[in-house]
């Protein structure tokens, strides 16, 4: 997906049973995870990076997406 102009790269995740009204790709809470509304539930980012301009974890403390943010 896109967070901020760059392209995040997912290594682990985990489907969460519950529902949501939001908009696919709608930021619903983050804390260790960072938990995003889709089509069919709520999946919990838990591991991604990004490549660049460098490779760093996503999300980082500086580069966090905050509840309402969309995910593209």
């Amino acid at each position: 997906f896109l967070f901020r102009g760059r392209i995040v790269y997912v290594s682990r995740s985990r489907v969460l049973e519950r529902t949501t009204t939001k908009p696919p790709g709608t930021v619903l809470d983050t804390g260790l995870g960072v938990r995003v509304a889709t089509g069919d539930g709520v999946i919990d980012l838990q591991v991604a990076m990004t490549r660049s301009p460098v490779p760093w974890i996503w999300p980082s403390p500086f580069s966090r997406p905050k509840p309402g943010d969309v995910l593209e």
